[in-house]
């Protein structure tokens, strides 16, 4: 059931970021101006007071703007994840908004700093949570490819009681 609801959250999501599509001006997008990415991601899952601590994997559709003269912008996207975890099916999906802090290294490469809010759906067997978590993370970009890691904590709502949900997160990206 759960995987089926990843597949929906997977559609979902590639269907709204589409809507949102922006294109590359140059491939010096790093500099100033806008791209779009896509990702696999690999997310550590632990919740507090439960048996549910291992891994799930998923992808990334996202977006970023850097403003023009400026070493600041903002990035913003979507994700979809699911595996299983001690014979629990666990999927997530949802939005993340950041702004981030660019830092040019060399022609090609360059460094973002970014920490914002995740909105989250999260579905554990036949319980489904949302909620909305603070996330922050790293990018390290070489010419069109990235690596980067995130961190979020926070409380997800069920309908037997909120749990704690911590998760650190490792993906390799695209930008286009």
């Amino acid at each position: 059931m759960n995987f089926k609801k990843f597949v929906v959250l997977s559609v979902v999501s590639a269907s709204i970021a589409s809507a949102f599509l922006i294109p590359t001006p140059s491939k010096k997008a790093f500099k100033s101006g806008s791209g779009m990415q896509l990702g696999i991601e690999v997310k550590n899952v632990k919740f507090d007071n439960t048996n549910i601590d291992g891994t799930i994997y998923g992808l990334k559709m996202g977006f970023e703007h850097t403003f023009k003269q400026s070493s600041f912008g903002i990035k913003w996207g979507f994700f979809a994840d699911y595996g299983s975890i001690n014979s629990v099916d666990v999927t997530e999906g949802g939005f993340f908004l950041a702004p981030k802090y660019n830092i040019n290294i060399s022609e090609k490469t360059n460094l973002n700093i970014y920490g914002g809010v995740q909105g989250k759906y999260v579905g554990l067997e036949s319980s489904d949570g949302y909620g909305f978590v603070p996330y922050g993370g790293i990018e390290l970009f070489y010419d069109n490819w990235s690596i980067a890691v995130e961190y979020s904590k926070g409380s997800i709502t069920f309908e037997s009681g909120d749990l704690d949900e911590e998760t650190l997160s490792g993906s390799i990206n695209y930008k286009f």
